[in-house]
């Protein structure tokens, strides 16, 4: 436009011909590029859940509905932030594309894929559109599970001597407490006196005496574990809680915030826990003494492992004094030297979460 301009101005027919060759090559490219693409777009990924380090495969499907061929364009993917670009050909009327990629796990966490958008440009690169379909899918990278020995012991301790589980497990043979019915309930649970005395029906509340119990309490201070470390000691939290409800335990997850994943007593029922894990962040200020403090009061008996590092003394104090737990396990992964121990406490040293793991391996063969 501007050497059109000038070549009017100046009376020079050189320049006012280039401005109008210039001026309908913009024109040319601009006119497809402002057309609307309008195809239909459909990405899928499978698995949405794995361990890091595996691979999930994402699948791209343009199809063109209308009854005119679909110029060329370029779909633009985003991966955690990344950009990847799957150029996508002209489509006849009715035609299909589809586009396999993989999407890799290298970090844990929860990744979001998307949202996917359509990118097109004329071939002079003189303009752009872009289109953005807004579809976004979540990721679940869950830290990766190593194979861990678990101990026969570490059973509850029988409510009739103790405090028994916080949830009780349905089933079983012995009586925690009375509760009102509930569609669903078994009549053979139903306790004629105390539904006769209120007028309400109440079931037993029936509690396992013997399945085995794991809890599990990770460390998330930055103060006890470098960044790096702490995706080893997750590792190893989330390599226990597999192992151990593989082989029948009820495993629970707590952390130095104080909070605490529902039980996990089957692998079909390990996600929410796995989740936990694959979301869990460093927190400062927390007090992991005081999250053993809770775990006491609410849970007796069992396998008890903590996650931390520097194997702190004040930790390591309160492990001490922590009844009813059989055996104690406390997994340092900072990778200090410093030696630091407790009666009744088995303290496992490692810079990783595989060389933690095997050498408690070690111990719990002995």
């Amino acid at each position: 436009m501007a050497l059109w301009s000038a070549g009017l101005t100046l009376g020079l027919p050189v320049l006012r011909g280039l401005g109008g060759f210039a001026l309908g090559a913009f024109v040319v490219a601009l006119v497809p590029v402002l057309v609307r693409v309008r195809p239909v777009a459909e990405r899928t990924v499978e698995p949405t859940r794995l361990e890091r380090g595996d691979r999930a495969t994402a699948r791209l499907v343009i199809h063109n509905p209308r009854n005119q061929r679909q110029a060329a364009f370029t779909a633009i993917d985003r991966i955690a932030g990344t950009i990847v670009e799957v150029p996508v050909p002209a489509l006849a009327p009715g035609a299909t594309f589809e586009h396999v990629y993989e999407v890799p796990a290298t970090r844990r966490g929860r990744l979001e894929i998307g949202p996917l958008s359509i990118d097109r440009a004329d071939p002079l690169g003189l303009a752009r559109s872009r289109t953005d379909l807004g579809d976004v899918r979540s990721l679940w990278v869950h830290p990766r599970r190593l194979p861990v020995e678990v101990v026969a012991s570490g059973r509850l301790r029988h409510h009739h001597d103790g405090v028994s589980t916080d949830q009780p497990i349905r089933g079983s043979n012995d009586v925690r407490s009375l509760r009102e019915y509930v569609p669903g309930d078994e009549l053979r649970h139903v306790h004629a006196r105390a539904s006769a005395r209120t007028g309400t029906l109440f079931v037993r509340e029936l509690v396992d005496p013997v399945q085995p119990h794991c809890t599990l309490v990770l460390d998330n201070r930055p103060a006890a574990l470098t960044a790096d470390a702490f995706e080893e000691a997750v590792e190893v939290a989330a390599s226990i809680a597999w192992s151990a409800v593989q082989q029948g335990h009820r495993v629970v997850l707590c952390t130095a915030e104080g909070d605490r994943s529902p039980a996990a007593e089957r692998p079909d029922a390990m996600q929410p826990l796995l989740d936990r894990l694959a979301s869990v962040e460093q927190v400062p200020s927390t007090d992991p003494v005081r999250a053993l403090e809770a775990v006491a009061r609410g849970i007796r008996g069992g396998w008890l492992v903590v996650i931390t590092g520097a194997a702190d003394r004040k930790v390591l104090a309160q492990l001490g004094g922590m009844r009813g737990f059989d055996p104690i396990t406390v997994f340092d992964v900072s990778g200090w030297l410093e030696t630091v121990s407790a009666p009744g406490v088995t303290v496992i040293r490692g810079g990783t979460a595989p060389e933690a793991v095997g050498r408690w391996d070690r111990v719990a063969r002995r």
